[in-house]
């Protein structure tokens, strides 16, 4: 597994064939073998089709075609080929990071050509996805994803921007990153990153997980109180018991504050979750049944994260999308 370099070309090829096709992006130059190509993408089928009209030329007699890098107003920046290439144009308007853009052009050919690839960051992948919907290779690029996402660490954190990363992984569809994705733009609880999705379909999706937590949390809230009525040794988790004082949940609660002076709701139940545990073993069984479910951790990449604690302390991280409802047809292989 390589990185590219403007210091010399990086190639593609298949067993008993060289490159026929050279590429530039930017300043970096890829030697590719063209069938691959055709075979994984939309795009390069119908420009390598004799009938597309483009005439391929190459400078060099090693190649049947260079493709070079022109500006675009939609997506930044594209490949042409032919007469098309302007040799003069100026890319100083182009606002991306131009070594970004090329590692994830090379993770795109990498994933055609069945090659290993880490993505370096967020803005690589939205980059990959970007250049892969244009180049109609979103299925490949979905499909090469497994081994990256569990091996490019740093690619999803707290405040990541997790609602560009959720509409890549929708514009993938896969299942993995978009479920992780999920979690993240839920939180944090006190001002989700949901509510920037400009997307319907995604933002109906959150948005009901939101209210259907809310209101996992005001049963919460009742049936503690109710414990404490009933049972008690639930009545001890609330009040002080004889000369020893118990953290009880009233109390916890000047402790779970934010900036503003507002409850930081995960972090107020997973400091209830462990003084029960702690304090009073007879009603933990009581309270774990009450918010156990809303406390567990299901992001994949990060296993030891806890819900209501450290980083994650204004975040719930139990959310999950079953295929069911997925915003997207799992049985489509190709889209």
């Amino acid at each position: 597994m390589s990185s590219p370099s403007s210091e010399f070309p990086f190639t593609f090829t298949a067993v008993k064939n060289e490159p026929d096709t050279r590429m530039f992006v930017f300043n970096q130059e890829f030697h590719v073998f063209a069938e691959p190509l055709r075979m994984s993408s939309a795009f390069f089928e119908k420009a390598f089709h004799p009938s597309n009209g483009i005439k391929m030329t190459s400078s060099s007699p090693l190649f049947k075609s260079d493709w070079f890098t022109t500006l675009d107003k939609d997506v930044g920046w594209v490949l042409t080929c032919g007469t098309n290439y302007n040799k003069d144009e100026d890319f100083t308007a182009f606002e991306g990071k131009r070594s970004q853009e090329q590692r994830a052009f090379n993770n795109v050919l990498c994933a055609i050509f069945n090659r290993e690839y880490k993505i370096s960051s967020a803005g690589e992948l939205n980059s990959m996805v970007r250049q892969a919907e244009y180049y109609g290779a979103l299925p490949v690029v979905s499909n090469s994803l497994t081994g990256p996402f569990y091996t490019s660490a740093g690619l999803l954190c707290p405040g990541a921007d997790a609602t560009n990363l959720l509409i890549a992984a929708f514009k993938l569809r896969h299942k993995t990153l978009f479920r992780e994705c999920f979690i993240h733009v839920l939180g944090p609880w006190s001002d989700p990153q949901y509510k920037t999705l400009t997307d319907e379909t995604l933002f109906k999706l959150a948005d009901a997980q939101y209210k259907r937590a809310e209101i996992h949390i005001m049963k919460i809230h009742m049936d503690l109180f109710q414990l404490a009525a009933n049972c008690p040794l639930g009545a001890e988790f609330f009040v002080p018991s004889g000369t020893e004082h118990v953290q009880h949940p009233l109390s916890l609660a000047p402790k779970c504050l934010n900036d503003d002076g507002r409850i930081i709701m995960p972090k107020f139940l997973r400091k209830c979750f462990t003084a029960a545990a702690k304090k009073h073993p007879e009603a933990h069984d009581e309270v774990e049944k009450m918010m156990g479910k809303l406390l567990q951790n299901r992001l994949v990449l990060m296993k030891d994260a806890v819900s209501g604690g450290g980083e994650f302390e204004d975040y719930f991280l139990h959310f999950c999308v079953p295929d069911r409802m997925l915003p997207w047809d799992v049985k489509e292989v190709t889209w």
